[in-house]
């Protein structure tokens, strides 16, 4: 079986499937001297120094050749980042081969391998859809990037977003402001099962509260307003136990608007 190998690396992969039988026919590595060692490690097969993501046809460079498998060891997540499958929220060292994952495509894919990259420096990635990841450096993000435009019709500045493109964070790290993560969207059409929240009354007595009415069409309005240009608001508490101290906790949330945006705004909300 012929096989390309991504992210090869010093070619470590590549020697476990050789030795299994396999023959890989094409190795695509970005780092040069990553690349230099491959081909001293594996004379045979022929090298391409290049990002995976600027290669459509990976076949055009093996001559056409008919490829049976694909193979490579990129940057990852730490084990307990979440990944959405189509079994729900699970640890990404908890997938395993045949689970369906979704994917930037808002598709679900089966997982036909799995690997344990070892240990690698990561560091801490927040964002506006998730709360934060920890990842290495050379990970693929799709992202959109920020710019403004003024809107002649407005008559102000609008912010305005390119086409989504995939990057590595360390490409972006320095200007993460003007960039926004590409997330996945449910494409089912049904409404997610709501059985209320339970609330702390006092410490000594908990309610159960569940009056969100789930086919509100306002609710789901506030709701994406949250999630693009919302967040929590604290508030600071004396604390009696301490008469010089004060502690802080959350009142509520906040929506943020443009002022021009005000009597839409209130419209929607009626």
């Amino acid at each position: 079986m012929k096989l390309i190998d991504l992210f090869a690396g010093c070619g470590g992969l590549s020697t476990g499937f050789e030795g299994a039988g396999f023959e890989v026919v094409l190795a695509l590595e970005k780092d040069t001297s990553a690349a230099e060692t491959y081909k001293y490690n594996h004379p045979e097969t022929q090298v391409l120094v290049a990002d995976i993501t600027t290669i459509d046809n990976p076949k055009e460079y093996t001559g056409n050749v008919e490829i049976d498998g694909i193979i490579g060891g990129p940057s990852c997540f730490t084990g307990d980042t979440l990944v959405l499958t189509s079994r729900g929220y699970i640890s990404i060292k908890d997938v395993e081969i045949g689970d369906s994952v979704l994917s930037h495509d808002n598709k679900y894919h089966k997982v036909t391998n799995v690997i344990n990259q070892g240990v690698k420096s990561v560091v801490k990635l927040r964002g506006y859809s998730f709360s934060s990841i920890k990842v290495t450096k050379d990970h693929l993000f799709y992202v959109r990037e920020k710019y403004t435009e003024k809107d002649e019709q407005k008559g102000y500045p609008v912010r305005k977003f390119k086409e989504p493109t995939w990057k590595r964070l360390s490409e972006i790290e320095n200007n993460l402001k003007d960039y926004y993560v590409c997330s996945s969207i449910n494409q089912e059409s049904k409404l997610p099962e709501w059985k209320g929240i339970e609330v702390n009354v006092n410490q000594f007595t908990t309610k159960r509260l569940c009056n969100l009415d789930m086919t509100n069409k306002t609710l789901w309005y506030l709701l994406g307003r949250y999630v693009g240009d919302g967040w929590l608001y604290k508030q600071r508490k004396h604390n009696a136990k301490r008469s010089n101290k004060y502690r802080k906790e959350y009142r509520g949330i906040e929506v943020c608007c443009n002022k021009n945006e005000c009597d839409f705004f209130e419209e929607k909300n009626r």
